[in-house]
């Protein structure tokens, strides 16, 4: 990984999985926003909405009680889910 004088990565590098997962589950088990999650992480805030939008996107999918306003609780967290996660879509 190439690193600036002041500790940022080059635009355009790749993040790996874990960081994603890390990011996600700041977001939605910790509560925190994805503005801080990015500053927290030091990812970029673009990043940080995609995979949250990518998580909570296949989340629903995934969830037995789909289409109601409250998922089940098997779907609230992170658990082993990364479907979708560093995926486009």
């Amino acid at each position: 990984m190439l690193i600036l004088k002041a500790g940022r990565r080059l635009a355009g590098m790749a993040h790996g999985e874990a960081l994603r997962l890390r990011v996600i589950k700041a977001v939605v088990e910790d509560g925190l926003s994805r503005n801080e999650a990015a500053r927290i992480f030091r990812v970029g805030i673009a990043s940080a909405i995609r995979w949250v939008k990518a998580f909570e996107r296949a989340a629903r999918r995934l969830c037995p009680r789909a289409g109601t306003d409250a998922p089940c609780s098997s779907c609230t967290g992170i658990g082993s889910w990364n479907y979708g996660v560093g995926r486009t879509i």
